[in-house]
């Protein structure tokens, strides 16, 4: 009975805790700027991420907002000035720290089903070794 509660508990973060994710990515990539990346370059870079990923560029409002914690990158491109907390891959941490609780959610989440090298280190949206020096 635990471990279903612990399902159902993870389950409902999954599906808020992707809002939080996005912030983040928003925060890292004005970071990212602030710093002096061309933002050419920065959407380059996005987008060749994007590839190696789900490869989908562009998606509903609806169906980002509840399942991919990572914007996509039409949605990257606009300027993001929320006020809302964020907390970098909250969503897919959850889903590596619900192994200690024998969680089985990240083994059916869309985007990790029939991929076991997502299961545990999954890759992150941002990676600085993609920009020229």
């Amino acid at each position: 009975m635990k471990c279903l509660g612990f399902t159902l508990w993870t389950f409902f973060g999954l599906l808020t805790l992707p809002t939080l994710s996005r912030q983040a990515s928003y925060a890292i990539d004005r970071d990212v700027m602030d710093q002096g990346a061309k933002a050419e370059t920065l959407y380059e870079a996005v987008t060749t991420l994007d590839r190696l990923q789900d490869d989908e560029p562009k998606r509903s409002a609806l169906i980002e907002t509840i399942f991919h914690p990572v914007p996509s990158v039409d949605n990257r491109r606009g300027e993001s000035t929320s006020m809302m907390p964020i907390a970098w891959h909250a969503a897919r941490m959850t889903l590596f720290v619900s192994w200690a609780c024998m969680g089985m959610l990240v083994r059916a989440v869309h985007c990790n089903v029939g991929r076991p090298e997502l299961w545990v280190l999954l890759p992150t949206d941002w990676d600085k070794s993609l920009l020229p020096t």
